[in-house]
């Protein structure tokens, strides 16, 4: 067959509907997360509207007719709005974190006043384990490149930090009344894990220690949902 199949994105059409759903629904006051969402949907609206011209394009066999001419003439503003759409993705996902940091420092405030320390340094482990994440979540940050692990050996310090200090303050709330929820020692040990599978990944450019970091993160979400409808 001469048939070519045009890379596309994924589902790009329901991505950038869900996009522009949240956009709407979202409280405004957000600032740089609303125009990175905007510049993000901008940019995503670009790419769905060449994959609209050159996938049947591709798929008809258009590009036999004309020698390839239309996709020649395209190739520059596609190349250039590919690129213009990682940035922004990766600018998106900046501000998430960054709304989500500031929701957290912001919990913790108000749980360091009460002295609640285990919740104050889980809520610690929790963000660190997001930004090491994240770190793999970035494209302009290639998954085997060395300022990702740079970045990343600082993010797990801290974690381990908290970690030590979350089990810390665990005990000692135990040896007051008992009362600490076991979810807070499991979210402490996925991180744990998380840390480990993370040095698998950068020794070892292991893709299936990737896919266990992001397990272990999804469990740990999951208990430090259940820890806070106990509360």
């Amino acid at each position: 067959s001469d048939t070519i199949d045009f890379p596309v994105i994924d589902n790009l059409e329901k991505i950038l509907e869900s996009l522009r759903k949240n956009r709407a629904e979202a409280a405004e006051g957000l600032g740089q997360t609303d125009k990175a969402a905007d510049e993000l949907i901008a940019a995503g609206n670009k790419l769905l509207a060449h994959e609209k011209e050159l996938v049947p394009y591709f798929k008809d066999r258009i590009y036999k007719a004309d020698n390839m001419a239309k996709a020649k003439a395209m190739f520059a503003d596609l190349e250039k709005d590919y690129e213009s759409a990682l940035y922004a993705l990766a600018t998106f996902g900046d501000e998430i974190l960054k709304s989500k940091r500031t929701a957290s420092e912001k919990r913790m405030e108000a749980l360091k006043a009460s002295g609640d320390m285990v919740r104050y340094h889980t809520e610690e482990i929790m963000t660190l384990s997001e930004e090491l994440l994240a770190l793999f979540d970035d494209p302009r940050v290639p998954f085997n490149r060395n300022e990702a692990f740079s970045k990343g050996n600082s993010i797990t310090v801290k974690l381990n930090n908290a970690i030590q200090a979350q089990r810390k303050a665990a005990d000692e709330a135990r040896s007051k009344d008992g009362n600490v929820s076991p979810y807070y020692d499991a979210i402490r040990n996925n991180a744990g894990s998380m840390i480990s599978d993370y040095r698998e990944v950068r020794d070892k450019r292991s893709q299936s220690a990737f896919s266990n970091m992001l397990k272990k993160y999804d469990k740990a979400v999951q208990d430090y949902n259940s820890a806070q409808m106990k509360v």
